[in-house]
């Protein structure tokens, strides 16, 4: 079931259970052209955070992210480097874990799944 959260924007998912409160579940499939990691980074803050985490009883969040292509690169924080989608992921945990930090009285964890659905035969 989807609750609805400010202004009418949903989470992707959402979990609701007796003593847990509400759950929100943002999933972004990573290797579409739309999603480089800026974007990934702003959504995680801006979306997740900042819309689904806002509400008082909300403490918990999963942020989701997918690949279907092995070989799609990001360009990394900086512009110096590209990286693959385990270096996206770790990426985005280290966001997350600083965003932890800042609101320690209003988030109590956010989780980051990064899910590899290509082909294990065509990874590099």
């Amino acid at each position: 079931a989807e609750s609805e959260v400010d202004l009418g924007e949903r989470p992707d998912l959402t979990i609701s259970r007796p003593g847990l409160n509400s759950l929100p579940i943002e999933v972004k499939l990573a290797n579409l052209k739309h999603w480089p990691l800026h974007k990934l980074l702003e959504r995680l803050e801006n979306q997740l955070v900042g819309q689904y985490l806002r509400a008082e009883s909300v403490r918990f969040g999963v942020y989701v992210l997918g690949n279907t292509d092995p070989d799609r690169r990001w360009e990394d924080i900086g512009g110096t480097s590209k990286i693959d989608f385990q270096g996206v992921v770790q990426r985005v945990t280290e966001r997350a874990k600083e965003i932890e930090s800042e609101f320690r009285q209003g988030i109590d964890g956010i989780a980051i799944v990064g899910i590899d659905f290509s082909d294990p035969r065509k990874r590099k």
